[in-house]
């Protein structure tokens, strides 16, 4: 049996929208719309373990925090299968290829339906399971985000009034040690982005090298310099070559001097001196 549930504050639509561009799919699976009517995070998440324990497949219609919200509460036996819903949707492209735009739900429906099961990686940070990490800068936008999120704006007026406050204040420069498979770096970065997935939120590109199953961890480093985020930040919207310096390891350590802001899947976390990844080969099942 699949269970189908959906995060009633992610993205742009209301919870009746929801309701009507859900009702197909609900109605193949023969499922209720699980989690509409829940009213705080902990109360979805708890939705959430109570469908893993029924039923041996979940269909989840949400944004990529939604997404993170799953792989830390459900069993990894549970087969998953994914219906961007939110704002920016940065795990889409790893699922779906580009070319989906008209009837973009319908051909969702149709991938999910008619999918295969295929083993993702996932990174282990600090013990959270995630897709997408940023570090410093990005991670500090992160946070700019969720202070305009609480105050009403939205979508990508909220991430975009985030990125250039924190642009416009400046930003600061952390030395930092790196230690990946076979080596350590002392430099100094502005951001760190550990990804399975090319795209950030809003089609951004950030790191085309990328595979969602390829079981390395994708990293890039962006140097303290105006010029370097803003030749990044324009490249990966262009989707031309991407700015800083790319590398792979299966394991990822990073101890800094002065705590670093971190977010995964765009949701924020608070600051550290030290974060440690690992790679997870083919830890969770996903349909598409």
């Amino acid at each position: 049996m699949v269970s189908l549930i959906s995060n009633p504050v992610s993205g742009k639509f209301n919870i009746d929208k929801k309701f009507e561009l859900l009702t197909p799919i609900a109605k193949h699976f023969k499922s209720e719309i699980y989690g509409l009517d829940t009213i705080s995070k902990t109360e979805f998440k708890n939705c959430l373990k109570d469908l893993s324990k029924k039923d041996n497949e979940i269909c989840v219609a949400g944004g990529d925090g939604t997404l993170l919200d799953v792989l830390n509460t459900v069993d990894k036996n549970i087969i998953i299968s994914y219906i961007p819903m939110g704002s920016g949707n940065a795990i889409k492209k790893s699922f779906y290829s580009p070319q989906i735009s008209k009837k973009f739900y319908d051909n969702i429906f149709n991938k999910i339906i008619n999918g295969k099961i295929n083993y993702v990686d996932t990174i282990n940070c600090n013990g959270i399971y995630s897709f997408l990490a940023g570090i410093g800068l990005d991670a500090l936008v992160a946070f700019k985000r969720e202070e305009m999120i609480k105050n009403g704006i939205h979508g990508f007026k909220s991430y975009s009034k985030a990125f250039f406050n924190v642009f416009k204040q400046g930003f600061s420069k952390y030395p930092t040690e790196i230690s990946l498979d076979n080596c350590c770096l002392k430099t100094e970065i502005s951001t760190l982005i550990a990804s399975k997935t090319t795209h950030y939120g809003y089609n951004l590109q950030v790191m085309p090298e990328a595979n969602i199953n390829d079981s390395f961890i994708h990293i890039r480093t962006l140097p303290p310099s105006s010029f370097e985020i803003a030749k990044g930040l324009v490249s990966g919207f262009l989707q031309n070559q991407i700015a800083g310096t790319h590398y792979l390891s299966h394991s990822l350590k990073i101890k800094t001097k002065l705590p670093i802001y971190i977010h995964l899947h765009g949701t924020p976390f608070q600051p550290t001196n030290e974060i440690n990844m690992n790679i997870e080969p083919k830890s969770f099942k996903f349909r598409y």
